[in-house]
């Protein structure tokens, strides 16, 4: 996964490994903007994350 920024639904900045690409086509903004909405609602937050942190530390071991 390459680190992107939505600045507006017109504008995403991605960074590679030898650039930053500045993407304002509507369909590949889309594309970004889709993604980070998975990722938003998949992700957890306060007491939730806490726990997936205490688990996944217990599951390694520290």
């Amino acid at each position: 996964m390459r680190a992107f920024w939505v600045h507006d639904d017109s504008s995403v900045i991605v960074e590679t490994w030898h650039s930053e690409l500045w993407i304002e086509d509507e369909i590949r903004v889309s594309t970004y903007l889709r993604t980070w909405n998975t990722l938003r609602e998949s992700a957890v937050y306060g007491a939730d994350a806490h726990r997936v942190l205490t688990a996944a530390c217990r599951d390694i071991n520290i």
